[in-house]
């Protein structure tokens, strides 16, 4: 009996095998430049938060449920760690370009204090498929004025960690990012004031508050990755050469 095309196919199977024992990496790219981002990643879905504002003004639109908010097939949640059940996230009324712009959980402390955090609150953003480019105006603005950390953490293990120094008044910084690896959510988390930080303009008040900020943003879904089409090639290769040696 020849066993050669048997042989053959089992080294086939030992080469797929070993496709899917490779580890995923994941590059995730950062630009706070609109322009270069756009060259980047390409044509973007694009949507801000006018058609979620449903409140009479002043009044916010309040989504702090735990179904949050969804927009343009992206759905929001807002949740505070250490408050359970606790969530938060609203629309307000038109931001500094004249749209309305959602807030997110947010981060609260005392200034001056040693142990400055009362609640720490996370923003999770999730996507209707995946993705390989997000954008956003305004995301890591906050509350208050002051300098502040923050972290995006993406589904696929990837993270953006960053210092946003920010004075009452600022306009909405651009962020956008690319990555190697597609994901389908990523959470906004703002981090930690600066040691003993003390608001220089609400200086006689206690309590801060740290909160995402977003006007608009956009994702592009992600196209079909090479390596995937590999695993049927290596199956059709193994096919045939057990066909070819009979």
């Amino acid at each position: 009996m020849n066993f050669t095309p048997y042989l053959r196919f089992a080294l086939h199977l030992s080469l797929l095998a070993a496709f899917f024992a490779l580890p995923a990496t994941a590059t995730v790219v950062s630009y706070t430049n609109a322009a270069a981002f756009e060259a980047a990643a390409g044509p973007q879905n694009s949507f801000g938060f006018d058609s979620a504002y449903n409140a009479t003004p002043p009044a916010t639109a309040d989504y702090t449920t735990a179904d949050g908010l969804t927009v343009n097939e992206v759905k929001f949640v807002g949740t505070l760690e250490n408050a359970s059940d606790y969530y938060y996230l609203f629309v307000s009324l038109p931001g500094a370009d004249g749209h309305n712009v959602l807030f997110g959980s947010f981060t609260s402390f005392t200034a001056g204090a040693v142990n400055p955090y009362e609640y720490v609150g996370d923003t999770t953003l999730t996507f209707p498929f995946p993705v390989d480019s997000v954008s956003f105006l305004g995301v890591l603005d906050y509350g208050d004025a002051g300098s502040a950390t923050f972290k995006i953490a993406f589904s696929n293990g990837d993270t953006f960690d960053g210092n946003r120094p920010w004075t009452f008044g600022d306009a909405y910084q651009f962020y956008g990012f690319t990555t190697s690896t597609p994901f389908t959510s990523l959470t906004i988390t703002p981090g930690a004031p600066p040691a003993n930080f003390t608001d220089p303009i609400f200086a006689d008040v206690s309590t801060l508050y740290y909160l995402p900020a977003i006007e608009s943003m956009s994702y592009q879904s992600a196209a079909p990755e090479p390596q995937l089409f590999a695993p049927c090639a290596i199956l059709l290769l193994a096919a045939w050469s057990v066909r070819r040696a009979k």
